[in-house]
Parts: C-alpha cells; structure tokens; sequence
C-alpha cells in the first residue's frame, strides 16, 4: 500500500504464510463441532485473502462448522451459497477501501433476504480500521480487529441466542 514492496513479494508473501497455516492445521485434534455453521468469504473484486483464511481456521478450531469459500465470490452465487448453508454467522472480509461499497451491498442483500435476514454478519479487514464505526454504517452486526476478537465476537453471539432465558 505505502510502496515498500511489490506486489509481486506481497503475494509471494502470501502464499508462505498460507502454506505455513496449511501445515500447521494438520497438528490440531478434530474438534467436535459445539457451535452452528459459518461462512466466511470477502466483498467481491477483494483479492485478500489471508485474514480471512485465519478467521475461518480459528473459527474451525474452536469447534464451528466453517465454509471458507475464498475470495471474489460474485453476489449472486455467494446468496445462494448462504442459503444452502444456512449459517448462524457470515465474515465478510474487506482490505481495500474502496471495495467497501461491494460489502455493503451485500450485507444490504442478505439483511433485506427473508431467507437470510437472521444471519449475523460479522466484518473485518484492513478497510474497517480507516473509519470509526465504518461496520455499522455499512450494516453489520459486528466488527473484529483480528481473530481472536472474531472467536469471541461470535461465540458471544451464539452463547446469547442458545441461552435460555429462566
């Protein structure tokens, strides 16, 4: 982004530290799932993929029943993979700035789907660091910093719908 290094050693980058997640997923135990399904994915035209990657890892660890399916995902087929899915939690991860509009317009599509309008919707990416409250405005339901902020964001949010109320 500030020009210290090419895009060609950022992507090089990117594919050592997915190689090295890779590796590194094969060490933990099954996790029995404990928590409901998540989709995780980023805004379309969104290249980025490595935090998502490792929300999505860290989600499966802690025992959540995780589609991660990539990057630039056209709407219309990530739409129908959530309604397929039916997940209790969707991460939408957003890095460049001017890809937040594609985030808010999907966020606007899922919360305006009968079908889909329950779906809590969680954000994060670079992009959201830029504007104070930048995930309310586009129509989240949360934002995270990083992945351990994800975990607990949505553990905290499965715990109080599965709570029961004495």
């Amino acid at each position: 982004q500030i020009g210290e290094i090419s895009v060609a050693i950022e992507h090089l980058s990117t594919a050592i530290v997915s190689r090295i997640m890779a590796s590194l997923y094969t060490r933990f135990p099954l996790i029995d799932t404990k928590y409901g399904n998540a989709v995780i994915t980023s805004a379309p035209n969104e290249f980025h993929e490595v935090g998502g990657r490792i929300v999505a890892d860290l989600l499966e660890i802690e025992g959540w029943n995780v589609d991660y399916i990539g990057t630039n995902i056209p709407q219309q087929d990530l739409l129908e993979h959530l309604k397929g899915k039916k997940p209790f939690l969707f991460g939408l991860s957003v890095t460049m700035p001017y890809l937040i509009e594609n985030a808010r317009q999907i966020i606007l599509s899922v919360k305006n789907d009968p079908d889909l309008n329950a779906i809590k919707i969680m954000v994060g990416g670079l992009a959201f660091f830029h504007t104070t409250n930048l995930w309310q405005k586009i129509g989240a339901d949360g934002w995270a910093s990083n992945g351990l902020e994800a975990v607990q964001l949505a553990n905290s949010w499965w715990n109080e719908a599965n709570s029961l109320d004495v």
